[in-house]
């Protein structure tokens, strides 16, 4: 029987790693953090071969092999270091502890796995129990391109494990078949590991940034030097042995200037920018593997972006076509990559291709979308998937402002997104960042133009106000010292000019002591933020300066965070909405909307109850419903709805969709009972009532009283 393998290491995500390459394998593992967890663990495993790093907590991988030899423990075991030992460590490890592998991290998995498998018996690896030894299977059947996801390493998993149920022991392509089926697995294994880590590596490397930052502000802080140390060694082994080779790079070149880091050294500020550089360049990469990152191309400069559920093959020439046209495209072909991308960034508009998966998930897709986008709802649009137009009330519940037939002309897809951008009112900030250094200016425009903004870099500052006159920026981020021209010497230009006197101008400076304060401020600048930069608070302070400062909710708070506006703002635009209608002879839907016996919810189950369904409503308008369409509060329970260019019949059975919706949800009463509700709606439209928004709230407000009379969660919109 083949011993279990030990992993001592104290980066969570490597463990994580080796374990699924070696289980894929058939390998038993367990794992350990530290030193000590892994001693203790012989009281109930004997392994048969040790993984163990360099770099551990309270103690180091050597001490720990050389307790394990003068224990009697002879199994072998791997030794693994961020960085190459030097000849005597090695003769060390090699002759006196008997270490029978010494790799370097990161480390390339496929040919881990070679290496650990050359110390150990082959794995128990059984493909399945069940598999029926009987049958016979024909070569030709396993030729396949090779896979590139966990989804096709999947498939290529069941065809081959399909395959040796029709097979035996005794065929000749049996052991083939199995060595393919587990060279395959470790690949799946490692793809969803990557995909795991990936997720996580935005955390990973804003600790490391705080942690750099705490060093910095308190150089004698020796827990803050090993803590940074720490993190970034971990990156450093697990980013570059999944494959993230820039991220593993930047981590290292942290570390190994954290390592030579003397802070009584009076060159340190030296260190301190190379440090920052290995951050931003860290930071850049972070966000374009996780798409957090907007467009930096050089000379491409995007007004807006958007959106796409599609498959890019088939949109090749559109998407030039909105390139063309300032408009930046995240094309995404898979529902989770859709919803990540949605939660990592703003977009002005989406897109949704019917044909690419079941039109009610599509639909579902699309509300998805908006609850993660917080704030006002974004435009949609959805393309066809056949000859037939998926039905109207559907398509209003959806929240389609445009519908689409495939395939689409590039230049109908522009003029659709560029209409949608209007309707969603998007108007971007403009930043400019003026430094020297290419990779600073790389780091915020990659950070704020993922944020929403439109950024432009300006590396020679003796051009700033030629670029400012051509940008007309709306904040300026820019950094003090600069060979030739200082950032005080440039603002001190600005402030000069009439113009740009009260432009937003934030100093980026290494100097945050009173001194440099009090210089910053005495130049013009209207904040600062010191070197170096954390993501969050470059964001922070430029939305400050911008007033675009976000405050999060609590979920029970969130009534200003639906797109509900307010009676006034309502009956005012709705009037409008109403007019324009009369006057061109379209359609337009007023619906006014009750939650049933709010009173009595609030009796019966508590205010903080009550108030959770009138969320839940609120929120279900948000998502629903075309972005052009007027949401308002109107009341305790109240909600109000104005939909142009749609019918009253077609919202109306839009809206009992979304009561059909509403009375699944189940809520939790103060006294923790669950309980539903319902709500009640009336509705008007144009043409076939009145005009005036009075007299089409006052039709809307009957009809709601009159379903109420008739029966709680009723929907009226005639008589």
């Amino acid at each position: 029987m083949t011993k279990p393998i030990l992993i001592l290491d104290d980066d969570v995500s490597f463990r994580q790693l080796i374990a699924s390459l070696l289980q894929a394998r058939g390998y038993e593992v367990f794992e350990a953090r530290s030193a000590k967890d892994a001693s203790a663990a012989f009281a109930e495993t004997d392994p048969g071969l040790a993984i163990v790093d360099y770099r551990l907590p309270e103690s180091d991988g050597i001490s720990w092999i050389t307790w394990l030899r003068e224990s009697g423990r002879n199994f072998p075991v791997v030794f693994c270091s961020g960085t190459w030992c030097d000849e005597k460590t090695f003769n060390w490890l090699r002759n006196i502890l008997k270490v029978s592998l010494i790799l370097r991290k990161p480390i390339v998995p496929e040919l881990f796995i070679q290496q650990i498998e050359g110390l150990l018996p082959p794995p128990p690896f059984s493909v399945s129990p069940a598999i029926p030894q009987t049958g016979a299977v024909a070569k030709a059947q396993f030729v396949a391109p090779p896979p590139v996801t966990a989804n096709d390493l999947e498939t290529q998993i069941k065809r081959i494990d399909e395959a040796l149920r029709k097979s035996s022991p005794d065929s000749p392509l049996w052991d083939q078949l199995v060595a393919m089926r587990a060279k395959l697995a470790v690949q799946q294994s490692l793809a969803e590991a990557k995909n795991s880590y990936a997720n996580e590596l935005t955390e990973h490397w804003k600790s490391l940034s705080e942690a750099v930052a705490l060093t910095q502000l308190e150089p004698e802080n020796r827990v803050a030097l090993n803590e940074a140390m720490q993190i970034a060694h971990r990156i450093r082994g697990t980013a570059g042995s999944m494959g993230f080779q820039n991220i593993g790079h930047a981590a290292g070149k942290i570390e190994d200037l954290l390592r030579s880091f003397d802070p009584t050294d009076t060159l340190q500020e030296v260190i301190w920018t190379e440090i920052f550089r290995g951050l931003a360049d860290g930071e850049v990469a972070v966000r374009e593997q996780s798409g957090l990152a907007g467009s930096t191309e050089r000379g491409q400069i995007f007004e807006s972006s958007i959106l796409v559920f599609a498959r890019s093959a088939s949109y090749t020439e559109q998407l030039q076509a909105l390139a063309s046209s300032r408009i930046e495209t995240t094309m995404c072909d898979s529902i989770a990559s859709v919803l990540g991308r949605a939660k990592r960034a703003r977009f002005d508009a989406a897109v949704f291709d019917l044909s690419l998966d079941d039109e009610a998930r599509v639909f579902k897709l699309a509300s998805q979308v908006r609850e993660v986008q917080r704030g006002k709802p974004i435009p949609l649009s959805f393309i066809s998937s056949g000859q037939n137009a998926p039905d109207e009330a559907l398509m209003a519940y959806a929240g389609a402002s445009s519908f689409l037939w495939s395939p689409v002309p590039g230049a109908d897809l522009v003029e659709t997104v560029q209409k949608m951008i209007v309707i969603g009112g998007t108007k971007k900030p403009k930043v400019l960042t003026v430094d020297d250094d290419d990779v600073l200016t790389r780091f915020i425009q990659t950070i704020l133009t993922g944020e929403g903004m439109r950024v432009e870099t300006l590396n020679k500052p003796i051009q700033i106000l030629t670029v400012v006159e051509q940008f007309q920026p709306d904040l300026i981020l820019l950094d003090v010292m600069m060979p030739g021209l200082s950032g005080y010497d440039v603002c001190r230009m600005l402030r000069a000019t009439d113009k740009w006197a009260h432009l937003p101008v934030l100093f980026l400076t290494s100097k945050s002591d009173a001194d440099g304060r009090a210089s910053a401020f005495q130049a013009g600048a209207s904040d600062f933020l010191s070197k170096p930069v954390l993501a969050p608070e470059l964001v922070a302070r430029v939305q400050a300066h911008l007033g675009q400062v976000g405050v999060k909710r609590d979920a029970s708070k969130r009534g200003n965070d639906l797109g509900l506006i307010d009676r006034r703002e309502f009956i005012e635009t709705a009037r409008s909405m109403a007019q324009a209608a009369k006057a061109s002879g379209s359609e337009l839907a007023l619906c006014l909307m009750l939650i049933d016996d709010m009173l009595n919810l609030s009796i019966l189950h508590g205010m903080y109850a009550a108030e959770k369904a009138e969320v839940a409503l609120g929120e279900l308008l948000r998502v629903h419903f075309k972005a052009e369409a007027l949401r308002a509060k109107w009341g305790d329970g109240g909600f109000a709805l104005t939909v142009p260019g749609e019918s009253k019949m077609t919202i109306t059975e839009a809206v009992q969709k979304m009561l059909d919706e509403f009375c699944t949800f189940t809520f939790l009463s103060d006294q923790h009972v669950n309980f539903k509700t319902s709500f009640s709606a009336g509705l008007a439209g144009v043409p076939g009532d009145e005009v005036t928004i009075e007299s089409l709230m006052n039709m809307a407000n009957i009809r709601m009283s009159r379903g109420r009379q008739q029966n709680l969660g009723t929907i009226v919109s005639v008589g």
